[in-house]
């Protein structure tokens, strides 16, 4: 398995994003720690405009998934 330096950026420069299958504030949280700088949530917004301000506050038991 690549070390977070190693897929924190593309070719050094572009920050590389985890997309896709982030549904739960787990999902988001196992991409961060595997050293991505960002997190893609779309569905997951659609289905619960509030994921964020949620995830956020410690409310995740509340996000609708």
């Amino acid at each position: 398995m690549p070390s977070a330096p190693d897929i924190e950026r593309a070719n050094g420069k572009a920050p590389v994003m985890a997309a896709g299958s982030i549904i739960t504030p787990d999902d988001a949280l196992k991409a961060v720690e595997l050293g991505l700088p960002l997190v893609a949530i779309g569905h997951a917004l659609i289905m619960d405009p509030n994921w964020v301000e949620k995830v956020a506050n410690g409310r995740e038991a509340e996000v609708d998934s």
